[in-house]
């Protein structure tokens, strides 16, 4: 074999090295062979704001003391409404996705962006039954920047969403203390959805 056969059979070889490689950093990964993205996180601190954690115990208090009288008239579509002797507990920073979903027979672009909207969106407090942790009512704490047009907007739709799901929302003004009997009345109260 001359100098021409050995040069033809190194390129080959390196020809043959070059596409081994390459596929290797193509398929040499369960990710498709992207290099893993660094995970830069940081922890955000504590769950609740300084506001939503003074509500917070006035609104588990008036959950706990349940509906006063007829069960609660203004229950979801999506729920059974709330007996006397029934348990309430009061999540936090729950997802709205989590909380609505596309009606169905929407076309499949409309139903991603709906849900898309919904998932960067949380409420601030979910009401639920402790026995099956049915939804009865979403809580939001209005503080002075829902008074915001981008807030106003943000606030909108969320109310829209929860309506359209027959999920009750009540909303409650920020203040530097709360009345029980008042967020009661608000939270089990027939009609008023908003102090």
């Amino acid at each position: 074999m001359g100098w021409i056969g050995l040069v033809v059979v190194l390129l080959v070889l390196v020809g043959a090295a070059a596409v081994i490689g390459l596929l290797g950093r193509k398929f040499g990964s369960a990710e498709g062979g992207k290099k893993p993205v660094a995970l830069e996180y940081a922890a955000c601190g504590a769950l609740l704001t300084e506001a939503e954690a003074a509500f917070y115990p006035v609104l588990v208090e008036a959950a706990k003391a349940g509906p006063r009288g007829d069960p609660l008239r203004h229950a979801s579509r999506a729920t059974s409404p709330a007996g006397a002797g029934e348990e309430f507990l009061v999540m936090c920073k729950v997802r709205l996705g989590d909380l609505v979903k596309p009606k169905r027979g929407l076309d499949r672009s409309k139903s991603t962006t709906l849900r898309n909207r919904a998932n960067q969106k949380h409420v601030d407090f979910v009401v639920v039954r402790a026995s099956d942790f049915g939804v009865v009512a979403a809580v939001e704490l209005d503080d002075s920047s829902h008074r915001r047009a981008k807030v106003k907007e943000r606030d909108g739709f969320v109310d829209g969403a929860l309506g359209a799901a027959g999920v009750r929302v009540v909303r409650v003004k920020w203040g530097r203390g709360y009345d029980l009997e008042k967020v009661a009345g608000v939270l089990w109260g027939d009609g008023v959805t908003a102090l």
